[in-house]
């Protein structure tokens, strides 16, 4: 691992043969979450490093596979430097492809119902995790169930489930009552 200056940062646009640009992305608010939670926690990135590899024609500047947004949000908050872990020049491109998905692949999940009940959810909302609570409305766009009803399953509070049942009863969208509503915490 390295701490890098952002200055010799590049976002992968596709300077590496057989490697495509970076295929993720951000909307505003999402990014601006981001920042927040680089400000409060700047130590993050030393643990959760960026991933790059030396730029195949540049010296002393990197492509960054992995932590695009990051490095953009630290550029934005003013930072000199980023840590880094730099992959060796000569990896084949098959293998940064690899690395890039697997760098920003989420394998898990949470488990929402442990998070509701076992987690503060004032400290869960500040760090960007978002769960429904019992006064959040529910809402059902109509002329999206115009002409067909989608096959979905809700899972939701029991104050939710009547909030649902009794918005679903106005839409007049019977199919949706007849095959129930799945309870959270069956």
């Amino acid at each position: 691992m390295a701490k890098l200056k952002i200055k010799d940062l590049e976002a992968n646009k596709g300077q590496i043969e057989g490697v495509p640009k970076n295929p993720r992305n951000i909307n505003e608010r999402e990014f601006e979450k981001l920042k927040e939670s680089l400000i409060d926690d700047p130590q993050f990135t030393e643990l959760h490093p960026i991933l790059v590899i030396e730029h195949p024609k540049k010296k002393e500047k990197y492509i960054v596979l992995g932590g695009n947004m990051r490095t953009k949000a630290v550029k934005e908050l003013g930072w000199e430097n980023i840590e880094a872990s730099i992959m060796p020049k000569d990896t084949p491109p098959e293998v940064i492809r690899a690395r890039i998905i697997k760098h920003n692949k989420d394998y898990g999940h949470n488990d929402d119902e442990l998070l509701q009940s076992e987690w503060d959810f004032a400290e869960l909302k500040e760090w960007g995790i978002e769960l429904l609570e019992e006064s959040d409305p529910i809402e059902v766009n109509r002329s999206e169930t115009d002409d067909y009803i989608a096959s979905f399953t809700l899972f939701c509070t029991e104050p939710q489930k009547e909030k649902f049942t009794e918005a679903a009863k106005e839409l007049n969208l019977v199919e949706i009552l007849e095959k129930g509503i799945n309870d959270a915490s069956d």
